[in-house]
């Protein structure tokens, strides 16, 4: 077997109810790469050790309230 490390790596947790995927996605990251994905998505963030490079994360909750008829005339 392969030690593939998973230093600092995002992977989305596939749900088993199907919600959203069956399987789980670890996506290639690179350098500034910027992930967005709905607040009830499960996820996690490995421990970003061992190494001299900077790591910065920004994580929030925003509530987008839409209302396409009251949204339709403004500009």
């Amino acid at each position: 077997m392969v030690h593939i490390p998973q230093n600092g790596k995002l992977q989305i947790l596939g749900a088993s109810n199907g919600q959203f995927a069956k399987i789980d996605f670890e996506p290639q990251m690179k350098l500034r790469d910027f992930y967005v994905f709905p607040y009830d998505m499960r996820h996690c963030v490995y421990p970003f050790n061992g190494t001299n490079d900077t790591r910065r994360t920004l994580a929030a909750n925003c509530d987008v309230l839409y209302n396409p008829i009251m949204n339709r005339g403004a500009q």
